[in-house]
């Protein structure tokens, strides 16, 4: 995905939850939601790959 196509997205959930038209009034809730998801998306990417590592059986010494 895009920046634009995420700009778009953080503009449609933000007016879906505060009304329309809301999101472009408070273009910092736009940076600061966009900044959240990356940050979630972030995490569970760590989350899978630490995972992944623990079913491995792979054993250092």
């Amino acid at each position: 995905m895009n920046i634009e196509e995420r700009i778009f997205e953080a503009v449609e959930a933000i007016d879906a939850v505060l009304g329309d038209g809301y999101a472009r009034k408070n273009p910092d809730l736009i940076g600061k939601a966009m900044q959240a998801a990356s940050m979630v998306e972030a995490g569970n990417a760590i989350f899978h790959g630490l995972a992944s590592l623990q079913s491995d059986e792979v054993f250092m010494d």
